[in-house]
């Protein structure tokens, strides 16, 4: 389904290659050196490194997000220096990433209330730095719906580590000499009012978005005649970038904050759909990059 009896080109084995890929990746980690903005600035260029790497090494034949291919890295990379986001992004998207490959191992099984507890404290812990990661628990039920995993002792174990997170949070506070005030104000993640139209957004956004929602599709046209379990993970990947792109329109989180979750969910896309389309998947592969490279030097030149 996804493999081709055709002999790869000559260009397509070094385009696809995981050599190529990674010196691409690697070459969008310097140029978002020009975005380091700081301690913050390097902390999320850190954070996506970590992410890329454990992207990369999900893309295996055996991993758990089959059907994509080594241009996940280099695609996250470019887009992450196109449009980086903020260090709490990057480590949303990385909780995010993880908790994905967990639900994954859940599908169909939803007596694993154990694991839907501690990934919904460790949700809630995560709202000692930014409250929208509560808006997070709302698409991993979602996701569990969509994986075949949903069930009332899973709902009732995911709010009992949320609460579990709330009452351990002030411990945390104490010992790290923080203020509790965020925690409290979940109201804060709206920087505007809803529907406060003409929305205010930013152009790495609406170019992040875009590129997430074409290549979507574009995976999506292709995913009919996959088992089951595949076309699950695959709605739930769809579930998360949904959720990504929806919330900062209705000012939810701020944009900065879904910008690398958006990257991650766009990457997958060009992945699998690069890994679907074996013949012209290096063709599919230069068009992407060479796009997303255009805006990367679009946003340096101040064009």
């Amino acid at each position: 389904m996804l493999t081709s009896s055709a002999k790869p080109s000559r260009p397509e084995r070094f385009i696809l290659s995981p050599a190529f890929s990674i010196f691409l990746g690697l070459c969008g980690a310097v140029i978002s050196l020009f975005h380091a903005d700081g301690i913050a600035g390097n902390v999320a260029l850190l954070l996506s490194l970590i992410l890329g790497a454990v992207a990369a090494v999900q893309v295996r034949p055996r991993a758990m997000f089959k059907g994509t291919g080594y241009p996940l890295f280099p695609t996250l990379m470019l887009l992450q220096a196109a449009a980086p986001g903020s260090p709490e992004g990057v480590g949303l998207a990385l909780f995010a990433f993880g908790s994905l490959i967990v639900y994954f191992f859940c599908f169909s099984q939803p007596q694993f209330t154990r694991t839907f507890f501690l990934l919904f404290l460790l949700t809630g812990i995560g709202a000692v730095f930014s409250p929208a990661w509560l808006l997070w628990a709302a698409v991993s039920i979602a996701v569990m719906v969509t994986l075949r995993a949903f069930s009332m002792r899973g709902l009732v174990a995911s709010l009992l580590g949320l609460l579990t997170a709330f009452i351990l949070i002030p411990v945390i506070a104490v010992a790290s000499s923080q203020s509790l005030e965020p925690l409290f104000s979940l109201a804060e993640t709206f920087q505007h009012p809803l529907f406060d139209f003409p929305l205010q957004l930013s152009d790495n956004y609406i170019f992040s978005a875009s590129i997430c929602a074409l290549l979507g599709l574009a995976t999506f046209l292709t995913a009919y005649g996959y088992p089951s379990r595949m076309r699950a993970q695959n709605m739930a990947v769809y579930v998360v970038a949904a959720g990504a792109v929806i919330f900062p329109v209705f000012t939810l989180g701020g944009t900065n904050l879904w910008l690398p979750l958006i990257n991650l969910c766009a990457a997958y896309f060009a992945s699998h759909f690069i890994a679907a389309n074996k013949r012209a998947g290096w063709v599919l592969a230069l068009i992407i990059w060479i796009v997303i490279i255009g805006f990367i030097v679009k946003e340096l030149c101040g064009l």
